[in-house]
């Protein structure tokens, strides 16, 4: 499975997980006054810029992981769980560069 169908399946499941907690927790929506539904927009729309702003945070994160791995002065590997080679940084490929069979 490639990482971006990895992705859209946890996305999925997680998406599936969530609706299935919200039915249990269904209110009657009649029952909610147009100030209450009025409040609840407000606090959905802060809290979806809460979250852009921590995605935002998190893909800086990422990117200054991914710069400090890749110009490590020593050779990095990423290993799968059956050991498998999945990932080397520049300093690697700069060696195995320099490497003659």
């Amino acid at each position: 499975m490639a990482e971006k169908e990895i992705f859209l399946y946890k996305a999925d499941v997680l998406r599936r997980r969530a609706e299935a907690k919200t039915a249990m927790m269904a209110e009657n929506m009649e029952l909610i006054s147009p100030e209450e539904t009025r409040r609840m927009l407000y606090e959905l729309r802060l809290h979806k810029i809460e979250l852009e702003m921590q995605n935002e945070e998190m893909v800086a994160a990422q990117a200054r992981y991914l710069a400090l791995y890749d110009q490590a002065p020593v050779g990095y590997f990423t290993l799968s769980e059956q050991g498998l080679f999945l990932e080397a940084n520049n300093r690697h490929d700069r060696a195995a560069a320099g490497y003659r069979t």
